[in-house]
């Protein structure tokens, strides 16, 4: 799964292309931004979209609405406190990508050891919202390990 934020609000409207809007809703997109591209949700993807060639699996909205997607109250100080890091954190994965373009082979290598560091974090926080164990975490890593084998 590759979700992008797009706050130009410029996006490119194609068949494979669904689109979330921020409906004022208390937590940032970003958070769902987070959701969205983790390795939790991903799996999870991979038994409600179809599957085609090379891979590629396809969502449609009746199946893609069904995700649990775990709200936040951010009247509760740690909620808040998880909220903004992540939302923070994602922000910063963006600028990120960004300064890659036009940098060097050192600088690119520079940015990209932070990128992943920031998203096991990401990934650290989504897995803490879910309640998942470490027996679960690693169930669904051995599940995309598969399906990445399985089409490579």
């Amino acid at each position: 799964n590759r979700f992008a934020l797009d706050e130009s609000g410029r996006q490119l409207g194609l068949t494979d292309t669904t689109v979330i809007f921020d409906g004022n809703q208390p937590e940032d997109i970003s958070y769902f931004l987070a959701l969205l591209n983790s390795r939790v949700l991903t799996w999870r993807f991979t038994f409600i979209g179809k599957l085609k060639s090379g891979g590629i699996r396809e969502y449609f909205w009746n199946s893609i609405s069904k995700i649990p997607i775990p709200r936040l109250d951010l009247s509760v100080a740690s909620q808040k406190t998880r909220h903004d890091q992540m939302v923070e954190r994602v922000r910063k994965i963006i600028a990120l990508s960004e300064e890659r373009n036009g940098a060097s082979e050192q600088e690119i290598s520079s940015i990209d050891r932070t990128i992943l560091t920031l998203d096991e974090q990401l990934e650290n926080a989504v897995a803490d919202i879910f309640a998942l164990t470490s027996e679960e975490r690693e169930h669904i890593e051995r599940g995309l390990q598969k399906e990445q084998r399985d089409f490579s």
